[in-house]
């Protein structure tokens, strides 16, 4: 899966698995090489805690070292700031102080990020930003940008607020 991004977001450098940045884009790998890593990590502390299942002292162990060994992984993305689960799946909210940014998740699913920068505050960094899609429509169509007011409706329109301008007025549906 590629995603174009600005060329000023950095690279994540602190795995085999987490996203890298080439020429502006954000690469998702899937790697190959962390398979035998999830094998060893996962499935054979699972494996391993399900063959003792009819000892329940040792079973119990087992559980307990899973459930602590997963409490150890930190993710790619920072610490969770906020996490909530609702009927439709898990929200969190990380922070990465090391990069300056804040990312949102619904479970897996990346749906946006946030410079924790006060001068990169209100730019779009994620699928909404000036170098993709929407981006290119909003330099393709010079009346995008000076409608005075605009409807917006769909998922991601809160990333879309970064292109309001000063004479507009934006509702979000």
């Amino acid at each position: 899966m590629i995603c174009p991004l600005p060329q000023d977001v950095p690279q994540q450098r602190t795995g085999a698995a987490l996203p890298q940045q080439t020429d502006g884009r954000l690469k998702l790998p899937i790697a190959i090489g962390a398979i035998p890593g999830l094998i060893l990590g996962a499935a054979l502390p699972a494996v391993l805690a399900f063959s003792q299942q009819r000892r329940p002292i040792r079973f119990a162990g087992c559980v307990a070292a899973l459930l602590v060994s997963g409490s150890l992984v930190q993710s790619p993305f920072g610490h969770a700031v906020f996490a909530e689960r609702t009927f439709f799946g898990v929200y969190r909210v990380r922070v990465d102080d090391r990069l300056n940014y804040r990312f949102m998740f619904h479970g897996p699913t990346l749906h946006g990020m946030q410079s924790s920068l006060e001068a990169r505050r209100a730019a779009s960094l994620s699928y909404f930003h000036e170098d993709g899609p929407i981006g290119q429509v909003f330099k393709a169509v010079p009346v995008a940008s000076s409608t005075p007011e605009v409807g917006v409706v769909g998922l991601g329109v809160g990333s879309l607020a970064s292109y309001v301008g000063p004479a507009q007025r934006w509702v979000f549906y």
